[in-house]
């Protein structure tokens, strides 16, 4: 099965505007939670809790199904690079290069697969990532900055 990296940045861009939405209800919430009024039901407060580690679960099991795709691509990309140097379309540089920019989408899809879990400290991995590869002309500025932008 071919997967093409777009698709992985669109559930990405995805994925950060549910991000941007669940921390404002979750924001909602917290300031329900907290105002004093005697009307917060308690049975409220723990279905909310039950439905936020659910939530938490499903993001979880989303990032195992994500990094399992994720393999499954660097593994269609490297049979690939080993036929066509088999067939003699590629050299060894040549090879070199195209494993270099694979290990790159690779590191990029693992590293959105964490931010999407909530592991914020890999943000930086995420541009740098995306600033090699623009620079390697292999994603648009346009999708640089507007990535840049979401996280």
């Amino acid at each position: 099965m071919a997967v093409s990296p777009d698709d992985f940045f669109s559930e990405f861009i995805d994925s950060l505007d549910t991000k941007v939405e669940e921390c404002k209800q979750s924001a909602q919430v917290d300031s329900s939670i907290a105002s004093p009024t005697p009307e917060v039901n308690q049975t409220n407060v723990w279905k909310d809790i039950e439905e936020a580690l659910y939530h938490w679960t499903d993001q979880i099991l989303d990032a195992e199904s994500r990094h399992e795709r994720t393999a499954s691509f660097r593994e269609n990309i490297e049979a690939s690079l080993r036929r066509q140097q088999l067939d003699g379309f590629l050299n060894h540089h040549d090879i070199s290069e195209l494993r270099y920019i694979a290990d790159l989408w690779t590191n990029l899809l693992n590293c959105i697969s964490s931010y999407t879990v909530g592991c914020e400290s890999v943000r930086r991995d995420i541009i740098t990532y995306l600033l090699e590869l623009y620079k390697l002309r292999r994603i648009t500025d346009y999708l640089f900055i507007e990535t840049c932008l979401r996280i």
